[in-house]
């Protein structure tokens, strides 16, 4: 994606739903959003760049806390604009600028950061953190980074739900070095990808419906899943044309939120009859 901004601003504005949990969740929140820069000594990761609610220092709670994994040559400067609509929904918000995320190495790194920051008392995070509501989201070579920094760090464990966007097909992921195994994930997953060409071509597919299947096969039994596709839309743009479910996703699992379980629990979940945007969806263990 190069050095510019791959997630344009105000894009929930611009973006069509179809259904009233999609909607709610796409539109901004009701939080205005800061951001706090920390330069550190790594020369991968760069910065740990933290979106978070204006109220933060006013109101006397804890946060939940959402970690993002960015895509190949897409720091998080690139799409912070995705990171402050997740932020806007009531979450802080971190990532970094990490242009080979695939290992997740950098994001274990960040989250012990971010959680010092948590008893730190000159930080503005002290005591802000819910440490028993983290959840992680990934996109493409980030998908792959998410899983490894939950199934192959011993802070993995802090998670509670996890989301990928486009995640690189198993074989494709081995050869790059990403290689995960969804085998190991016991926590509530989220798939997502679009129907365009790059995820979804003949020759060679990053993220095609027989990966999600697959994916979705060798999840540990009893484990909350979902998978679907966006209809019409393509690899760099699933951030933004997502991102309604993915919130509506961590506003249930992290927050309990029954409207956004409206999305995938029940009898007639909405991503499932939201024809006009998805498709493919498969759902398991989510009552």
């Amino acid at each position: 994606m190069g050095n510019k901004i791959s997630v344009q601003s105000e894009y929930w504005n611009m973006v069509k739903t179809g259904g009233e949990v999609e909607k709610k969740y796409t539109s901004f929140g009701e939080y205005n959003t800061d951001k706090l820069e920390i330069d550190i000594n790594d020369t991968n990761a760069q910065q740990y760049i933290i979106a978070y609610p204006e109220q933060l220092s006013t109101i006397e709670k804890t946060w939940p806390l959402i970690i993002v994994v960015n895509g190949s040559n897409d720091p998080t400067t690139n799409h912070y604009n995705f990171n402050k609509h997740i932020s806007s929904h009531g979450f802080i918000v971190v990532g970094n600028n990490d242009k080979g995320s695939g290992s997740g190495e950098s994001t274990s790194k960040m989250l012990d950061y971010i959680l010092n920051l948590n008893q730190d008392k000159s930080s503005i995070l002290y005591k802000k953190i819910d440490v028993e509501k983290i959840g992680i989201v990934g996109g493409s070579q980030g998908a792959a980074g998410a899983i490894k920094a939950v199934t192959e760090f011993e802070n993995g464990k802090k998670y509670k739900t996890l989301i990928t966007i486009s995640t690189p097909r198993l074989e494709m992921a081995k050869n790059l070095h990403w290689e995960y195994d969804p085998g190991k994930i016991n926590i509530p997953w989220l798939q997502l990808v679009g129907t365009g060409f790059a995820d979804s071509n003949v020759i060679n597919p990053i993220c095609p419906l027989s990966s999600l299947k697959e994916n979705y096969d060798k999840v540990k039994e009893g484990v909350a899943c979902c998978y679907a596709r966006r209809k019409n839309v393509d690899h760099t743009d699933m951030v933004q044309y997502g991102d309604g479910y993915m919130i509506a996703w961590f506003c249930y699992f992290l927050l309990g939120d029954k409207f956004a379980a409206r999305a995938f629990s029940g009898n007639n979940p909405e991503i499932v009859n939201n024809e006009e945007n998805w498709k493919d969806v498969n759902i398991k263990n989510i009552e």
